[in-house]
């Protein structure tokens, strides 16, 4: 969830906490190598399959700290029978997001948990000592508690929504995680996350903030998210942690080899397409269709390879939708500068964004040059 960069930020910038970030960058990397584990395991046929049913089946483990995953504390197991009984709820807050997630795939996109099988989720939260991230890991999903210095919670529907939808991409596509397809990878996710956040508020697409990760950081944070879909590199800009570097359009796309060449960063321009194609619909996210076309798109049976590029994703949603929303989602990738092979209207003039919170230190103002000082002092005289 949370990108090396904004660690290696706080690491420079605050030597004081050095210890605690460099363990979160190695955790990271720890858990993204079990991903790729399990992959080869699911692609062998190794992984436990289970029989097709409409009972969810939910575990919720406090880690107490570990760094190793244990099963010693069970906070809570949940059962529920969508066929043959009412609707039940669970009592801990990490299973009633778990619950809400599975209800949402269930209910709006007849899918049967992650791995449309009905597989059993296993939850853990309170991993790590001040461990500052959550996880898909291949077989679980993981949740720090936060440090409490820069970063509050990771128990946040959003965030939660983000990383189930990482679970079950990786049974339908499975975007590699580099450079657009990784981009890809994470976009899926923050959608998802954006939609089981606006049902579970209660929202549509115009009355939603379309913030990731609202709520993650700490007062001492000049920060409003973790990520806007609305205006991409809007979410925070603090001296300490840096500033957001998502772009929004084709041409700010940022080339590096960080972030596994960009993965959280140039994301920015598929949630902002998302975004726009969402307001041009209007209603509610579940029900207008656009993301039922996104969901439509990932699935195996749509034959996208896992390296996929973002021109190629672009006109998949437009072949995937009906034909009263080709028009829409083309729109939206152009106005991101993606261009697909469906007429477009003409471009519309450009809506306000909203303004970057300013850093917390006051940026030093320029010494005043003497060269311009001299000439301003002689073409007063001449003026007079």
């Amino acid at each position: 969830m949370i990108p090396n960069f904004i660690f290696e930020n706080i690491i420079k910038n605050d030597s004081s906490n050095k210890k605690t970030y460099i363990k979160n960058i190695l955790e990271g990397e720890t858990h993204r190598k079990d991903r790729e584990v399990f992959k080869v395991l699911r692609k062998k046929g190794l992984v436990n399959t289970i029989s097709a049913t409409h009972i969810q089946h939910l575990f919720n483990y406090d880690n107490q700290q570990s760094w190793d995953y244990r099963k010693d504390k069970l906070i809570e197991e949940f059962k529920e029978d969508h066929m043959n009984e009412p609707k039940k709820y669970p009592n801990h807050t990490l299973s009633k997001y778990a619950d809400g997630i599975y209800d949402i795939l269930h209910d709006h996109y007849h899918r049967e948990s992650y791995d449309n099988n009905n597989g059993i989720v296993t939850l853990y939260h309170n991993f790590g000592r001040d461990y500052n991230n959550a996880f898909f890991s291949g077989s679980e999903l993981v949740f720090g508690e936060g440090d409490g210095v820069y970063f509050k919670t990771f128990i946040l529907p959003d965030i939660i929504g983000h990383e189930y939808a990482h679970w079950f991409q990786a049974y339908e596509t499975d975007f590699i995680y580099f450079d657009q397809a990784g981009a890809l990878n994470e976009h899926i996710s923050d959608v998802f996350g954006m939609t089981f956040d606006q049902i579970y508020k209660n929202q549509n697409v115009e009355t939603s903030k379309w913030l990731i990760g609202e709520g993650i950081w700490t007062d001492r944070v000049n920060g409003i998210a973790l990520r806007s879909m609305k205006n991409p590199g809007t979410a925070y800009n603090d001296p300490i942690v840096g500033s957001d570097p998502q772009p929004g359009h084709m041409d700010n796309y940022v080339v590096t080899t960080d972030d596994d060449n960009g993965v959280h960063i140039n994301s920015g321009i598929l949630n902002k397409a998302f975004y726009l194609a969402n307001i041009a619909k209007g209603g509610k996210i579940h029900e207008n269709g656009i993301g039922q076309v996104w969901y439509n798109t990932i699935l195996k049976q749509n034959g996208l390879a896992s390296n996929t590029n973002f021109q190629t994703f672009a006109q998949a949603t437009v072949n995937n939708a009906n034909d009263s929303d080709k028009k829409i989602i083309a729109n939206a990738w152009r106005d991101v500068g993606i261009f697909v092979d469906t007429p477009v209207d003409p471009i519309p003039p450009v809506d306000p964004v909203d303004p970057v919170p300013p850093p917390t230190d006051p940026v030093e103002p320029e010494e005043p040059c003497p060269v311009i000082n001299a000439i301003k002092q002689i073409s007063s005289i001449f003026n007079r």
